[in-house]
Order: C-alpha cells, then structure tokens, then sequence
C-alpha cells in the first residue's frame, strides 16, 4: 500500500521512486550515521545502495543489519530474500 512507508524511510523510498538514487543515498548514510543501531536505517542504507546499482555496497549493508540481529528470524529472512535474488 502506499501507506506503507512513514517518516525517513517514506522519504528515502520517494526518492528512489522519483529517480534520485544519490540524494536517497545522501539521506540514508546520513540516517545511519546518526543511528546505527536503528534497523530501518539498514533497511534504507540497503535500499539506497540498491537503487544506484551498487549491488556489492548493499549486499554490505544487508549482511551489517544481520550482524545487528543475528538470532532474529524476521531480519534473517528479510536479508536472506533480498541477497538471493
């Protein structure tokens, strides 16, 4: 829906979605710095790296929030999902 997406993320995804991938990444790197241990600027920081097709640099950032949360089902299946395909 979409609705799905709020505050830094929304803004992250409306930027990829508008064809800005360096300023979605500008904004997520930013986000991550600031909180690194919020999993949602993973999630973005991945995003954004996905979207400049930067796939190495996103693969990183997926693997950085498995470290985050290494015994949590729903993160590993988040990133097992987005590394394999």
């Amino acid at each position: 829906p979409d609705d799905a997406h709020t505050g830094r993320m929304l803004a992250i995804e409306s930027l990829i979605a508008w064809g800005r991938p360096e300023e979605a990444l500008r904004v997520a790197e930013a986000w991550n710095t600031a909180a690194p241990t919020d999993t949602l600027s993973w999630v973005a920081l991945a995003r954004a790296h996905e979207s400049r097709g930067d796939e190495g640099a996103a693969a990183r950032s997926w693997g950085s929030l498995l470290d985050l949360h290494p015994t949590r089902v729903d993160v590993r299946r988040l990133v097992a999902g987005r590394l394999d395909g």
